[in-house]
């Protein structure tokens, strides 16, 4: 027998016995199963005549003989998990950077994993046919998916990063080095959540840092600010959210304040801060907007303002720059105050989220409503199995200690809707916006998905994938029966998201928000209304009116959406989608498209087809007879 070339790059000789150990000790056989796979492996390989042996060959052998035997769990669970050398090769060549060449090489190896020897094969057959869609598949035995920061403990405490090799960063002292301490915290937690990182009363945690300081200094801090953001993304891929408070919530105003140095107050509160908390938000507002015009627009960090009545009715210079800035870039995104929990935590993290496809379930009930619920009932308790998987594999992640920054009492478990207005056409040969029976349909679907255990909530979608993918696999199975949205021949197709009513409905915008705050209530998780802005964008009067009007509905969140053209040439930005730079006349070749996908702006090129034809398909508005 020829010298066995290991997965420890060197040789070694054949030896049948080592295949019986690697057998007893990464499989369920037994010792004399064992055995016997083992030698009638070296038969085999003896009676081929082979030059070359490899340890991934042999295990292909040792693979095939279970197979032969009917041991089909042992063979799942000695395969080997990787990528052909074909997908190798041609991951090398399309890539755009080396790190896209490793991210995708190890995200499949751990998918494989996943669908292999963590889930229970119902539920992996489930997610690969299309009928649920997990979430970072490659994650859900790693790490959580999203994570709101209580800043105020850096500021307290610094930063401590675990790392021999890397020094603890002390308390911030003044705001040059509340950048450091920001940088360093989202740089080295950015592994530690597969989505993004979040900042709650970001300006008013601040405040402190800005007593006595004139507005030129905060608004250099916040210029700086962006600017890191900005590269924070182009260089890294790191994602935040910060949501700025303008005012001082009730729940932080007795709150002691942290001053630079880590020196908790004793004499002052937040509620002492308000004037420095108030200019901070001022700061943010106009280096964002100054930002825009100097680089291309920021896809970095998500800016959220919290919305009251009270700052609508009684602020209103202020409210008027929020919109205008709202209307002008489409941020920031608005939050109703009344929906977020109070505290320091906007939200919990999000531990893991699996969403359901409700077409492919209406489908497969050939439009029989009271069967289709049958089936969101049988596949609601597979989306349970996969986030009980989840909770228990952070558990174990906690006990050996890999997951900085987050406490395990902490998370929240989403189950995600996705095409439920496709799903009612199905049932009832009408969408949710075309009869008050079809909307009667989505409520009793949404209320049956919503009767869930403590720590599982229904909530609107953060994925900008997962619609494509289940489109696409529905497409792939039904052909023409699929009840797609976009272009079937193109396969640029997407299902309705948490947005119930398809973007392209011809519909007014005040039906829109009748329909959604009727359906949007059963998501305790959240959801995002979008409001697509025609050209030229509407006055900020008209976005503040029409946000009040929301708030008294009841809507969550809610997103100002315009798209932009930037000009690599001249370097400027321009309202719409447009095949030229119209303030320099450059070519198609030389511009780019920005606008929202789900939550964050980002490059149109880069988004999936599905999503490219979402865009296309929106409705857009000029709020010229908003409420």
């Amino acid at each position: 027998m020829p010298l066995v070339r290991t997965s420890a790059i060197e040789f070694e000789k054949f030896d049948y016995r080592k295949i019986y150990d690697s057998l007893v000790k990464e499989t369920s056989l037994s010792p004399e199963q064992a055995m016997r796979i083992a030698k009638e492996t070296f038969r085999r390989l003896k009676s081929m005549n082979l030059k070359f042996l490899s340890g991934p060959l042999i295990r292909e052998v040792v693979c095939s003989v279970l197979l032969e035997h009917g041991l089909e769990k042992a063979r799942a669970e000695y395969t080997r998990l990787g990528l052909p050398v074909y997908d190798v090769r041609s991951l090398l060549v399309s890539s755009r950077d080396s790190r896209t060449v490793c991210e995708t090489a190890s995200s499949s190896v751990l998918e494989q994993y996943v669908l292999l020897n963590v889930l229970p094969p119902e539920v992996a057959d489930a997610h690969i046919a299309g009928r649920i869609h997990i979430h970072a598949l490659k994650d859900l035995v790693v790490k959580p998916l999203c994570h709101q920061h209580d800043f105020r403990s850096f500021l307290k405490e610094g930063l401590k990063l675990g790392d021999a090799c890397s020094p603890p960063l002390p308390p911030p002292e003044d705001l040059k080095d509340v950048i450091s301490v920001l940088t360093w915290l989202l740089l080295h937690a950015k592994n530690t959540w597969s989505f993004f990182q979040g900042f709650n009363h970001f300006n008013v945690l601040l405040a402190p840092f800005v007593a006595d300081k004139d507005y030129s200094t905060v608004l250099s801090f916040a210029r700086q600010f962006f600017k890191q953001a900005h590269m924070l993304f182009q260089a890294e891929g790191v994602r935040f959210s910060v949501t700025l408070d303008p005012f001082v919530p009730e729940e932080l105003a007795g709150i002691p304040a942290v001053l630079p140095g880590g020196v908790e107050s004793e004499s002052k509160t937040y509620g002492d801060f308000v004037k420095e908390a108030r200019t901070l938000f001022k700061a943010f507002l106009d280096a964002y907007r100054e930002g825009i015009k100097e680089t291309s627009p920021y896809c970095n960090p998500l800016i959220q303002i919290r919305l009251e009545e009270a700052f609508l009715d009684e602020e209103e210079d202020l409210c008027l720059r929020c919109f205008s800035l709202a209307s002008q870039t489409g941020n920031p995104v608005f939050v109703n105050r009344d929906s977020l929990p109070a505290g320091l935590r906007a939200e919990h993290d999000l531990l893991h989220a699996v969403s359901l496809n409700l077409p492919r379930l209406a489908l497969e009930a050939r439009g029989d409503f009271e069967a289709f619920l049958e089936r969101v009932e049988e596949h609601l308790e597979l989306c349970k199995k996969v986030l009980e998987i989840k909770k228990e594999a952070i558990s174990r992640s906690l006990r050996r200690g890999t997951l900085p920054f987050f406490e395990e009492s902490e998370g929240t478990l989403h189950i995600i809707p996705i095409g439920l207005h496709e799903a009612i056409r199905v049932c009832s040969r009408e969408g949710v916006f075309e009869s008050e029976e079809a909307k009667r349909m989505a409520e009793r679907t949404l209320e049956k998905m919503s009767s869930l255990p403590n720590g599982i909530t229904l909530s609107g979608n953060f994925d900008e994938n997962a619609s494509y993918r289940l489109a696409i696999l529905d497409l792939r199975t039904f052909g023409e029966e699929a009840p797609v949205q976009g272009d079937k021949m193109a396969e640029a197709v997407y299902y309705s998201e948490d947005i119930h009513v398809p973007p392209s409905a011809p519909i007014s915008l005040e039906r829109r928000v009748d329909i959604e705050s009727r359906l949007s209530r059963y998501l305790k998780g959240g959801g995002m209304f979008h409001v697509w802005l025609k050209e030229p964008p509407p006055p900020a009067e008209n976005l503040l009116r029409f946000s009040s009007y929301l708030l008294s509905k009841g809507i969550s969140y809610v997103a100002f959406t315009r798209d932009l053209t930037f000009c690599t040439r001249c370097r400027r930005v321009s309202g719409g989608l447009h095949s030229y730079c119209p303030k320099c006349g450059a070519p198609m070749g030389q511009i780019e498209w920005f606008s929202r996908s789900i939550a964050f702006y980002g490059r149109v090129r880069e988004w999936n087809r599905g999503r490219r034809a979402e865009l296309l398909d929106r409705q857009r508005y000029s709020l010229s007879n908003s409420p």
